[in-house]
């Protein structure tokens, strides 16, 4: 996440001492916060580096570490062949409530599924605010998947724990004192089996 920007730019992600990156993992404008997910490589130090190509501006960055791929780990990723729409609370009319939690089933399946890999969109916003992705059983996290301000559209991809001790779900918390609509989309899915 990108915050209290100076100008114009953009950020990368990229293992500790890799030289000056050649692609962004974001873009900002003056005055704007932005998130987005970034599946970064590691350097052997077990370090990476934040790269502000914001020119002469300044910006404040924050890193929330959501997880990890191990080389030993026994998830397969599964990609569908069509990616879904399973949330959708316009469709419901049942937008996410001010400073509140919502709890979304997402696969009908009997497969064990770790982690969804979802695109998170929110919409009609009354109010600034933040969402935050998490699964049963755990308090809110102090992170968030989407930063956005009111009236904006703002979309992100999310690697979302979905607890695989029951029917695939994931809680949404909206750390807002509006409303706002949300829009989750899957393409892919992993699984321990």
């Amino acid at each position: 996440t990108v915050t209290d920007t100076a100008g114009n730019g953009w950020i990368a992600a990229e293992p500790d001492g890799a030289g000056t990156p050649t692609t962004s993992s974001l873009n900002y404008l003056k005055g704007q916060t932005v998130s987005n997910t970034v599946v970064d490589p590691v350097a052997a130090d077990g370090k990476v580096e934040l790269y502000n190509g914001g020119g002469t501006g300044a910006a404040d960055l924050i890193a929330d570490v959501a997880g990890y791929f191990s080389a030993s780990a026994g998830n397969v990723y599964v990609p569908l062949a069509t990616p879904s729409r399973v949330v959708d609370t316009r469709a419901t009319r049942s937008p996410l409530g001010s400073n509140a939690s919502a709890r979304f089933p997402t696969y009908p399946t009997a497969i064990p599924i770790t982690a969804m890999v979802a695109n998170l969109t929110v919409t009609d916003e009354t109010a600034n605010g933040f969402i935050t992705a998490y699964p049963d059983g755990v308090a809110v996290p102090s992170v968030s998947n989407l930063n956005y301000l009111a009236g904006q559209n703002v979309a992100g991809l999310s690697l979302i724990d979905t607890n695989s001790a029951e029917q695939a779900a994931t809680n949404v918390y909206n750390s807002s004192p509006g409303t706002t609509d949300l829009i989750i989309d899957t393409f892919g899915y992993f699984t321990g089996q």
